[in-house]
C-alpha cells in the first residue's frame, strides 16, 4: 500500500521519564494543513478537490479507521509546485476487524458522522462521511451542516432535504463531483454501498477515477 499520504513517524517513541511523557518524532510538513489552506484561498476549483479527495482516500486505504478526520488534520507538504496531504493525528485511530463495530462517541462535530451524534456503533464508514464533509467545504468554503452544539449539528443533518451547495456554484460542477458529495454526506450509514471497503469505493466512483482536465470541471 502507498503511506506517502500518511504522516511518517521518523523514530520509535521516546520515553521520558522526568516528565512522564512519550515524545514522537513526526514528518515536518512545512506548508501546514488543509484548514489553514482553505482559510487563505477560499474555495477551491473542482480540478484540486478531485486531486485532494484521490489522495486522502488513498491515505484512508491504509488506515482501519480514523475518527477524526478533519482539515486541521490533514497536514500539506509538497513536491515541485503540487501539494501533498498527510493524513496526521491519529489519536483516536484504532485498528477495526471487517464485522466489529466501534461505539466510542470521539471526532470533532462539524466532520463527525450522524450515527456517532446519535451514540449509534459504527464502522470505518464514518470517516467517508468526514471525507465529504471536507469535499464539500473545499468546494464551497464553508461547511455543509452547522449548529452551535453538537445537537443542533444533528437536527440540521435530519432537517437537509439537499446539500447546501453555493447555487452560483452547483451548475459549474461536474455531475460526478456532486453525486461523490452526495453519495458520502448520506445520513444512511451504509453510505457508497458496496463490497469493498468504503475508502476503497471512493477511489473507483467516476469522479476520482476519470481523469479530466480542470476546463472540464469549470464551467466558467
Amino acid at each position: 500500500m502507498d503511506t506517502k499520504y500518511i504522516s511518517g513517524l521518523y523514530s520509535s517513541p521516546i520515553v521520558s521519564q522526568a516528565e512522564n511523557s512519550i515524545f514522537l518524532v513526526l514528518e515536518f510538513c512545512a506548508v501546514g494543513n488543509l484548514a489553514s489552506y482553505i482559510r487563505n484561498h477560499g474555495r477551491v476549483q473542482e480540478c484540486v478537490a478531485r486531486k485532494f479527495m484521490k489522495q486522502i482516500g488513498a491515505g484512508l486505504e491504509v488506515l482501519s479507521i480514523h475518527r477524526d478526520l478533519k482539515p486541521e488534520n490533514i497536514l500539506l507538504s509538497r513536491i515541485g509546485n503540487d501539494p501533498i496531504l498527510k493524513i496526521a493525528d491519529f489519536c483516536l485511530s484504532r485498528m477495526l476487524n471487517p464485522d466489529d463495530l466501534a461505539e466510542r462517541v470521539c471526532g470533532s462535530p462539524f466532520y463527525m458522522a450522524p450515527e456517532i451524534l446519535q451514540f449509534k456503533k459504527y464502522d470505518d464508514k464514518v470517516d467517508m462521511w468526514s471525507l465529504g464533509a471536507i469535499l464539500f467545504e473545499l468546494l464551497n468554503g464553508y461547511l455543509p451542516f452547522r449548529g452551535r452544539t453538537s445537537v443542533q449539528i444533528l437536527q440540521n443533518i435530519k432537517a437537509s432535504l439537499r446539500l447546501p451547495f453555493s447555487e452560483p456554484i452547483l451548475p459549474q460542477l461536474h455531475p460526478d463531483c456532486v453525486d461523490l458529495c452526495s453519495r458520502l454526506l448520506s445520513i444512511d450509514p451504509d453510505r457508497l454501498k458496496g463490497e469493498m471497503r468504503a475508502s476503497v469505493r471512493v477511489q473507483k466512483h467516476p469522479d476520482i477515477s476519470m481523469s479530466r482536465s480542470a476546463h472540464q470541471y469549470n464551467h466558467q
